[in-house]
């Protein structure tokens, strides 16, 4: 993770290096919940799971208060309302402890290359920080397995969750998305490596 002592007041984040390897049991998963699908929302919810050696070892999560309102659309889905995040920390404050806990490890995320590295590499930037972080999507992982496996016709967490039997009590909540994830990574991997097994 690369800082600037003086951050420009406008910066352009640099996408975040993409590895497609899945040869790694030290990561953090991570997953935000947002005001909406545009990149030019607010975080309103942000967890992570530190992974070693194929175990969750600590946990980061926190409501965040955004800029604007909640709608009540995502409200509804996230079931969290303005209320909710009225006395949480701002991202300005919450950035600081998120990249302190990431370090240098592998992203791990459900499309976290083309959503949610967008918010926090734009809210980094405006920190005059840049992740450099190496991503590992798992999402694009399991579009490259349905060519040669039986997966849903949904590749979204839900239906991966869902056909995995993977219960999520609090389903559009960070935490328990970011668990999810890390399932859903490790059985996609046991997947491949039966399917390569087959095949010496």
């Amino acid at each position: 993770m690369k800082s600037y002592l003086h951050p420009p007041r406008k910066v352009t984040p640099i996408p975040p290096p993409v590895i497609s390897t899945p040869n790694f049991d030290n990561f953090v998963a991570l997953d935000l919940e947002t005001t909406g699908l545009k990149r030019t929302e607010d975080i309103i919810e942000i967890a992570a799971i530190r992974v070693r050696d194929g175990k969750a070892v600590r946990r980061f999560d926190t409501l965040v208060r955004p800029r604007k309102y909640i709608p009540s659309l995502i409200e509804e889905i996230t079931g969290i309302t303005n209320i909710m995040v009225a006395n949480a920390p701002k991202i300005e404050d919450v950035m600081p402890d998120f990249l302190r806990f990431i370090g240098d490890d592998i992203l791990l995320g459900h499309n976290i290359v083309s959503y949610d590295s967008k918010f926090i590499c734009r809210e980094a930037a405006l920190l005059g920080s840049q992740i450099e972080n190496q991503l590992f999507d798992t999402l694009t992982y399991a579009k490259k397995l349905k060519k040669i496996t039986n997966l849903p016709e949904s590749l979204s967490l839900s239906s991966l969750s869902d056909f995995f039997g993977i219960s999520r009590e609090n389903a559009h909540r960070a935490y328990d998305d970011t668990l999810a994830t890390v399932k859903v990574f490790y059985l996609l991997r046991s997947i491949e490596q039966r399917s390569v097994s087959k095949y010496p």
